[in-house]
């Protein structure tokens, strides 16, 4: 329910529910490395979005690689943000 009034009103569960931390989190840039798995649980059970569409096993591949080069050479960042870049 929360999280779907989140997506509704395009803003984070946090937004509503508030969250211990979060100035603590920003202030670190933290909020960074969690945000991508915040928003996949705030919305895991809205069901389908019909404007995402699936992607290539040729392409996940690829992109799968780009993440463990950013993971194996301590890009943890832009390891994090991967996903935001992929979808915007």
């Amino acid at each position: 329910m929360v999280g779907a009034c989140a997506c509704a009103l395009r803003v984070e569960v946090a937004t509503i529910q508030g969250q211990a931390y979060t100035n603590e989190l920003r202030a670190d840039q933290l909020d960074v490395l969690t945000r991508p798995v915040r928003e996949a649980l705030d919305v895991y059970d809205l069901g389908a979005d019909p404007d995402i569409r699936a992607r290539l096993p040729e392409e996940l591949c690829r992109e799968a690689e780009n993440l463990c080069a950013d993971v194996r050479t301590g890009n943890i960042k832009s390891a994090a943000t991967r996903e935001t870049r992929m979808a915007g």
